[in-house]
């Protein structure tokens, strides 16, 4: 039996040893080389395993509570095995797996020997410091888009938000805002979601606890809450939703709780005050009134018999019973008071509720102080109060009229915990409902009513996925049970024997860290520095005096925010508009004013009447020709357009940063044709190295064609450049293209010398690698596609570690059936800094599995840890599958494919609704979120109607799609009342918002040919 116990405990020792060698080799490979193979790795093991049988002998088979569970406790030390086993590198999963088997090891042992008020106090402040950690590592640090910079500017000035107007919200992240902490307001008030967010992962743990689930399992539910993808998404930016939860669970806490307390009567006070009080922070907490009555019956039932306050339940009962069925189950007498005490206490509970109700008080009484004085009516305060701005988007017939919903719903639960969060939430509330039926009753009322309202509530993504996150916690809370009940089958299956009493816990740990390493790198905002960046580049630029700045909804973010928390350029009027309507009319009239307006949005047909000009991102709008211009430069594009002085705002520029220029254009003559501006990167050998998507000028908004010879046309662009661009000194060009040809108007134009520096950020390494070659270079990690459709173009991206002495340039092979060669020179490149460089492919024609390989010519490599020397690394395995697009199907810039277009309604009348369907398939992997765009182009070719919208209902973003997945979509447009009759075109296509930059569809030469596809058969009678 020693023999046994030794060999074991060197087992589990070694296992560690073998992974905290691998881990620390993949973290610091150049410091740490030593461990990537015999002996040093072999070395690390076997002193682990020395260590674990050294700590069997001298303290756990001396001790009389730990002989019994010898085994059980280093069984945890099996859990980075995984590390072993898994060939990719991923230092998330390693740190944590390494962690969890300390962690594990430690815990077993304290709950052996301390008491359980320790163990208790454990459980509890390690899961807060572990929510805390992955919340305040991935917080936003500045201000964001949408909603979460709606909150943020009003809890800054106390204003008034969309929807309910979240008064409770808003104030509380107000006093986070004065918090002395952070370098900007706006992290201060991101940082309140972080903690509502650890509160409500708190919960879970406190009513799985009270609904007897074991501490483990509820810790392990608690954790995979606060680390499923919707929640944590909204843990780390300024929004309503993690304050909601919080409540949510608040309530239900106490709903379940009341069933077992002297106190009843007091926490249904506070229950009811909490109800009323969550609905000032989001309305969709009415749905938990059912769960609450449910909650009131299960108090009256229970404690009618119990002798602790005996007198006034049971007087509530008889109240109760002759409410309901007017009959008396004991003398009058005793129904009188029966019946007073029930109304004096739904008296006391109406009060209460009206207390926590009474913060909406906030909007009448701050209404005036954001609005020049105006008094709120009582129409605007039911506005608010009851949800109308809404209620449009509500369809309570849509669990019978549209059941797609339901995949959509499952899918997105699906999300958070996998099938093994939805098959143990299912055994959890089976066992729930055995053992305590009223608790199963008050969750699954409130599961089933916040699952319906999320069937029901057509909205888009994030907000639609944000409506299910009461479903999320209330599954997380069966997900403990099931977990517990798991546990107690294993233990009586196993006769009670200690060594499998951890074993259900320790495999479902892996739950939760799974969904920490996976989806750390979908949330993490902690470098997101965007849209504060460019905000105050757009506000530092020459702006005219209390000019007038309307924006769109991503530009007002970082503008307006800017303003109310920093103070600057406070005299512009800055705005944001419902439409397009409202936008042409506001602009006519503050122009007709006399005021400077600037457009930070599109606006079509604005060259017919005014001239344009760029002012940087924004785009100053001009009832008369512009004369004026930048230095003087001239260079003409063919006899119709002469270039007559450009800005660059550096010659030096990060190969991660842009080149921001700006051109003085004018015409000769009337120019012929819509061309566009493309720039590009020319190296010293005449090679293009990098180029632009060639655009409208002015901000796509003043074509060449409304250009006349007597004005000077401003125009700005900014060119991203790319990471892997090699740092040297490249030419910036300038030509004039048309639109989906090569064709273009005169020769192209040599601007100023740029000089490209190293990125003065790490590159984010989707791939974790490590192989070293002989010549000295460290490959740290790969970005490549997991599958694509046959002969589709592909990148590869491959991260290099430069030593200080290597200083010879060395030619890298990469190959998936042929293979494509990229050259590195270290001296232009930084030392002991990852660099980046990008090789491009045409994928294999035939289905299946392709292996990618890289090499550095002349030089064998070990590729990756314990392996032996090879000429070339293998990289993934790239999957290609699915067929070469037919000609029927619409390719967006081998992105998307538009497999099927139909309009369901081919005859419609003015006022109606237009339906259209598609069928899409993505044909790659995307990492950006493309909005879908449908038109109804009239007769007289202008715009009479369309949607803007996410894929899927507004519920899946491109950045979700799996390769080859196939997406219905389904579009509801409503056709004006002031349309025209006739025969309609439909056209479709994709865009990204924050460029405007549509997707090209291409031909099978992959050439493009038009910025959408258009389809006829509609007729508006």
């Amino acid at each position: 039996m020693l023999h046994a116990n030794r060999l074991f405990a060197a087992f589990c020792g070694g296992v560690f040893g073998l992974a905290l060698s691998r881990s620390l080799f993949e973290y610091a490979p150049s410091a740490f080389g030593l461990l990537r193979a015999f002996p040093g790795g072999v070395i690390a093991g076997i002193f682990f395993a020395v260590v674990a049988v050294t700590a069997l002998h001298r303290l756990i088979l001396n001790h009389p509570l730990l002989h019994a569970h010898r085994y059980s406790i280093f069984i945890p030390l099996l859990l980075p095995a995984l590390i072993l086993i898994d060939p990719d590198t991923d230092l998330t999963r390693n740190l944590i797996l390494i962690t969890g088997a300390i962690g594990g090891v430690v815990t077993i042992v304290i709950s052996l020997i301390s008491p359980i008020s320790l163990v208790s106090r454990i459980f509890f402040l390690s899961l807060i410091s572990f929510v805390s950690l992955i919340y305040f590592r991935t917080i936003a640090p500045t201000v964001g888009e949408a909603d979460t910079f709606e909150m943020q500017v009003n809890a800054i000035r106390l204003g008034i938000s969309h929807g309910s107007g979240y008064p409770l919200y808003l104030l509380l992240a107000k006093l986070f805002s004065v918090l002395p902490i952070g370098s900007t307001v706006a992290f201060r008030i991101n940082l309140s979601s972080s903690i509502f967010g650890v509160l409500a992962s708190i919960l879970v743990y406190l009513i799985s606890r009270q609904l007897n689930a074991a501490r483990p399992a509820s810790w392990i539910a608690a954790l995979s809450f606060a680390a499923s993808i919707a929640f944590w998404s909204r843990a780390v930016e300024a929004e309503v939703y993690t304050l909601h939860i919080a409540l949510v669970g608040l309530i239900l806490w106490i709903a379940i709780s009341v069933q077992h307390s002297a106190l009843s009567n007091k926490k249904f006070y506070l229950l009811s005050f909490l109800f009323g009080l969550s609905l000032t922070n989001h309305l969709t907490t009415i749905i938990l009134l059912p769960s609450i009555l449910i909650s009131f019956i299960s108090l009256i039932l229970f404690k009618h018999n119990n002798p602790l306050n005996y007198q006034s339940h049971s007087a509530s009962l008889q109240g109760l019973s002759l409410l309901i069925t007017k009959k008396n189950l004991q003398p009058h007498s005793a129904s009188l008071r029966g019946q007073a005490s029930l109304i004096s206490n739904l008296f006391l509970y109406f009060l209460f509720f009206l207390l926590g109700l009474s913060l909406y008080l906030y909007l009448p009484l701050r209404w005036p102080a954001i609005n020049n004085g105006e008094v709120m009516t009582w129409e605007m305060f039911k506005h608010f109060i009851s949800g109308q701005e809404a209620q449009g988007a509500l369809r309570l017939n849509a669990w019978y009229s549209d059941l797609s919903r339901y995949e959509i719903v499952f899918r997105k639960s699906l999300d958070q915990f996998g099938w093994v969060g939805v098959i143990t939430a299912l055994i959890g509330f089976i066992s729930l409902l055995r053992k305590n039926f009223f608790a199963a009753l008050i969750t699954l009322a409130a599961y089933s009513g916040f699952t319906f309202f999320a069937l029901s509530f057509y909205v888009p993504d994030p907000d639609y996925s944000s409506f299910l996150l009461p479903s999320h916690f209330i599954q997380a809370i069966w997900i403990a049970i099931g977990i517990s009940t798991i546990a107690h089958y294993v233990s009586r299956i196993t006769h009670h024997e200690p060594h499998f009493l951890y074993l259900p816990y320790l495999l479902y740990f892996l739950l939760p860290a799974s969904l920490i390493w996976n989806n750390r790198p979908l949330v993490d905002k902690s470098n997101d520095w965007h849209f504060d960046k460019l905000g105050r580049y757009i506000l530092n630029q020459p702006l005219k005096q209390n000019a007038a700045i309307l924006a769109d909804s991503e530009l007002i973010a970082p503008l307006y925010y800017l303003q109310v928390a920093e103070n600057i350029r406070p005299d512009l009027n800055i705005v944001v508009l419902p439409n397009e309507e409202t936008y042409r009319a506001q602009l006519d009239e503050r122009l007709d004013k006399g005021q400077t307006v600037y457009l930070g949005r599109y606006l079509p047909r604005l060259s017919e009447g005014y001239f344009l000009n760029s002012m940087g991102h924004l785009v100053e709008v001009q009832t008369s020709p512009n004369i004026e211009g930048l230095a003087k430069f001239e260079k003409k594009f063919g006899d119709e357009i002469r270039l007559r002085g450009f800005k660059i705002d550096s010659p030096t520029v990060s190969a991660d940063e842009s080149i921001r220029v700006a051109f003085d254009w004018q015409a000769i003559k009337p120019p012929t044709n819509n061309y566009r501006v493309a720039l590009r990167l020319m190296d010293k050998n005449g090679n293009v190295r990098l180029a632009n998507t060639p655009s409208v000028p002015v901000r796509k908004m003043f074509p060449t064609t409304a250009w006349q010879p007597n004005n000077v046309v401003t125009d700005f662009y900014q060119f991203d450049l790319d990471p892997s661009l090699e740092p040297d000194t490249y030419t910036l060009q300038v030509g004039f293209v048309l639109p989906f040809s090569n064709k273009g108007l005169g020769d192209w134009v040599s601007l100023d010398p740029i000089k490209v520096m190293p990125p003065t950020h790490s590159s984010t390494i989707s791939h974790p690698f490590r192989a070293r070659f002989d010549n000295g270079a460290w490959l740290m990690g790969y970005d490549a596609p997991s599958s694509v459709t046959p002969k589709s173009p592909l990148a590869i991206k491959l991260f290099w570690l430069l030593p200080q002495g290597l200083t010879q340039p060395f030619e890298v092979d990469v190959c998936l059936e042929k293979c494509a060669m990229t050259k590195i020179d270290p001296s232009k490149q930084p030392k002991d800094r990852i660099i980046e460089t990008q090789t491009s492919l045409i994928a294999p024609a035939s289905s299946g599995k392709h292996q990618a390989r890289v090499g550095v010519a002349a030089s064998q490599a070990e590729c990756g840890w314990f392996a032996s020397q090879s000429s070339r690394c293998d990289l993934p395995l790239i999957t290609i599958e699915g067929q070469p697009l037919t000609e029927s199907v619409i390719n967006f810039k081998n992105q998307i494919a538009l497999e099927s277009l139909k309009i369901e309604t081919p005859s419609a009348t003015i006022g109606s609704t237009v339906i259209v369907t598609a069928q899409w398939r993505g044909l790659r992997q995307m990492k950006d979120d493309y909005t879908v765009f449908v038109h109804l182009i009239g007769p007289d070719g202008l715009l009479h109607g369309q949607v803007d919208t996410i894929a899927a209902q507004g519920t899946m973003q491109t950045s979700q799609w799996k390769l080859n997945q196939p997406i219905a979509d389904r579009f509801e447009i409503r056709i004006p009342d002031d349309a025209p009759k006739g025969e309609y075109r439909v056209e479709v296509g994709w865009y990204l918002l924050a460029t405007l930059d549509r997707l090209s569809v291409i031909d099978s030469r992959g050439d493009e040919i038009d910025d959408k596809f258009v389809m006829s058969g509609l007729v508006v009678k």
